[in-house]
């Protein structure tokens, strides 16, 4: 136990790792029982903007590659963006440039991730085809 305490007071890293992991695990949580609770089954326009958004955006075909992976997918990078953009938020002690770097993490993080994996999930659909 010791050798935790050690490495938590001597790196300068790890204290955010910490807070990080805690606050992913937290935003998951919720995510996960309050917002994904009602979304058993895609339908189209209904209650899922942020994965009517990602399957125009990228022209995937939810039903190739499955809606609960897509739904875990989605859960899975909006509970990193959410976490990430709060360390940077929360360590900055000037509000105005907090929000500045909060938006700005946050924007690139999302263009970003979907951009990635968007493209991945497009691909794993017309390998599909064949």
């Amino acid at each position: 136990m010791e050798h935790i305490v050690a490495l938590y007071e001597t790196h300068w890293i790890v204290p955010y790792i910490v807070e990080f992991v805690i606050i992913f695990l937290l935003f998951y949580l919720i995510y996960s029982v309050f917002i994904n609770k009602k979304r058993k089954t895609y339908v189209k326009g209904k209650k899922h903007a942020d994965i009517d958004f990602f399957v125009r955006r990228y022209q995937i075909d939810v039903k190739k590659i499955g809606y609960k992976r897509v739904l875990k997918t989605v859960t899975l990078m909006n509970c990193f963006i959410l976490s990430f953009t709060y360390i940077i938020f929360s360590n900055i002690d000037n509000i105005l440039w907090a929000l500045a770097f909060g938006f700005a993490i946050g924007f690139i993080l999302i263009y970003s991730l979907y951009e990635i994996v968007g493209r991945h999930f497009r691909k794993e659909g017309k390998d599909k085809n064949v």
